[in-house]
């Protein structure tokens, strides 16, 4: 139930907000190379792993936008010769709410699924995501602050499990041309987990 409330949600707040001048554009396609680590501060399972990255999303109205997020990496263990892969995918709904010019309030909920293989087992997860930032800039450059947390249940032999984390993360865009952005993005949980995601965008449908 919770997973159809937390867009439903969305929807409700995005026709009860009041009309204003829109700062940016949500029609836009993003490539990442992202870089990734886990420091286990408990043990010696420290990996280190690359991969590339799809995000996509497109204005379904002045206020809200539809979403999808793809990604793949593959993690090697630093103190032991093995590796695994993890496949990630979320699809869900956004809000922005213009603060003031160059400037907006994004909100977000999705579904999302994780999937983890490697040669000795595989499992995957189902659950949500919620997403709270702030867009904003001016200009050439464009910048964004937010955080993201994710609930998953796994499925495994002996009866499965739960995995919560809140990443926080920030980055920067730099417009070329109306339609193309090169930046930066970094994220990480506080705690044993950093990752560096370098990002191609193309607004395809760019106002600004």
């Amino acid at each position: 139930m919770r997973k159809i409330v937390l867009p439903a949600a969305l929807v409700a707040a995005t026709l009860a907000a009041p009309a204003m001048a829109d700062n940016f554009s949500y029609n836009m396609i993003e490539l990442g190379i992202t870089g990734s680590t886990v420091d286990d501060q408990s043990g010696d399972l420290d990996t280190e792993g690359g991969g590339l990255s799809l995000d996509a999303s497109v204005e379904l109205t002045p206020n809200l936008f539809g979403f999808l997020d793809l990604s793949t990496t593959t993690h090697e263990f630093k103190y032991y010769d093995e590796e695994f892969d993890i496949g990630r995918g979320a699809i869900g709904l956004g809000v922005n709410f213009p603060l003031s010019r160059g400037l907006d309030l994004v909100t977000g909920a999705s579904l999302q699924r994780l999937r983890m293989e490697s040669d000795l087992d595989s499992f995957s997860g189902y659950g949500y995501g919620l997403h709270l930032g702030l867009r904003g800039g001016s200009g050439r450059m464009e910048w964004k602050v937010g955080m993201d947390y994710t609930d998953l249940d796994f499925d495994d032999d002996e009866g499965g499990f739960d995995a919560r984390d809140t990443m926080f993360n920030a980055g920067f865009r730099y417009r070329f041309t109306r339609m193309f952005a090169l930046g930066l993005d970094v994220a990480g949980n506080g705690d044993d987990e950093t990752s560096a995601t370098v990002a191609f965008r193309w607004n395809f449908a760019d106002r600004n």
